[in-house]
């Protein structure tokens, strides 16, 4: 994107925009410093990336930090009860990984078919949906989305 600006002198100049990056860039910074919270700072990295309430198959996304659910408690400083956020939920264990690796050779293998490893949607609406059902409209419209695939 570009902008013109007028100068005080008349003369217009041609600013290159800086886009969301700045945005972005600042935001991360008020997070790192402790001025927003992480909930804050989630909010914005789903805002930034398209993703809104109104829109089920854009539902805001939080990821699953914890990779310790059967302790009866656990201790927030050992880096072992949180998950490794560069791997995606299906490359969170050695066994997805390794399934995920296996669908990726069958697929290179065929040649009408775009390889891939992980294949679903990090959020598809019917599991975003399956959350929500306790409240209205959710409850109505899951049972609407039920009954259309019968």
């Amino acid at each position: 994107f570009f902008f013109f600006f007028q100068a005080e002198d008349g003369i217009r100049d041609l600013v290159r925009s800086r886009g969301l990056g700045d945005v972005y860039k600042r935001q991360k910074e008020k997070w790192q410093e402790g001025d927003i919270s992480n909930f804050e700072y989630l909010m914005l990295l789903n805002k930034y990336g398209g993703r809104s309430f109104n829109d089920i198959n854009q539902h805001p996304i939080f990821p699953w930090i914890f990779s310790n659910y059967t302790a009866p408690s656990i201790d927030l400083q050992s880096e072992s009860n949180y998950r490794d956020l560069a791997m995606p939920m299906g490359g969170i264990s050695k066994r997805k990984r390794d399934y995920a690796d296996s669908k990726l050779e069958a697929l290179l293998q065929e040649e009408e078919l775009e390889p891939y490893q992980i294949g679903s949607h990090c959020m598809p609406g019917r599991v975003v949906l399956g959350y929500l059902f306790r409240t209205e409209p959710f409850s109505s419209l899951i049972l609407q989305f039920d009954q259309r695939r019968d």
